[in-house]
């Protein structure tokens, strides 16, 4: 998140950056559904802070858990997507997907989340492609601070040149 915010902050530095932190760890997509705990937390938590200012973009980092079986991903991120830009009242709000760890095993899902731009308008899937883990699952801090960047560039580009629906 500070690598993100901090590349943010250097590409306009008149924008205040705030980022509003739902990380859960270990779960899977199913789990964020529309109804379920964790997305009525996110909405909450969005829904504070819209007197402070305005929701410019979602990042998204999850996947590790649906990795065994990807095939029913992509479209529930699609309806991830679709229900937080209607529940957040921004039809183009853009959306930020990171793959996770590059290993062949977790191939699968990597592919689906790389698919998700082509199949959901003002999306973007940022590579993991040369980050390192200190474990099975989490990025190192060098590997952290390189994903936030990249977090940056595809959220600055989507604000630039939005891509809507044709």
């Amino acid at each position: 998140g500070y690598s993100f915010a901090k590349a943010m902050v250097e590409a306009d530095a008149e924008n205040t950056i705030g980022l509003i932190v739902n990380a859960r760890g270990a779960t899977v997509i199913e789990q964020w559904h529309r109804e379920g705990k964790f997305y009525t937390e996110l909405i909450k938590r969005a829904k504070a802070v819209e007197e402070a200012g305005v929701i410019k973009g979602i990042l998204w980092h999850q996947g590790e858990g649906n990795a065994p079986n990807p095939e029913e991903y992509l479209d529930q991120l699609k309806a991830l997507v679709a229900n937080l830009r209607k529940d957040l009242g921004d039809e183009n709000l853009p959306f930020v997907a990171g793959q996770i760890k590059d290993t062949p095993e977790l191939k699968g899902i990597n592919t689906v989340l790389a698919q998700l731009p082509e199949v959901v308008a003002n999306t973007a899937t940022v590579s993991s492609k040369g980050l390192k883990c200190y474990d099975r699952w989490h990025f190192d801090t060098d590997s952290q601070i390189e994903l936030g960047r990249r977090y940056a560039e595809a959220m600055l580009e989507l604000q630039k040149n939005p891509k809507k629906d044709d």
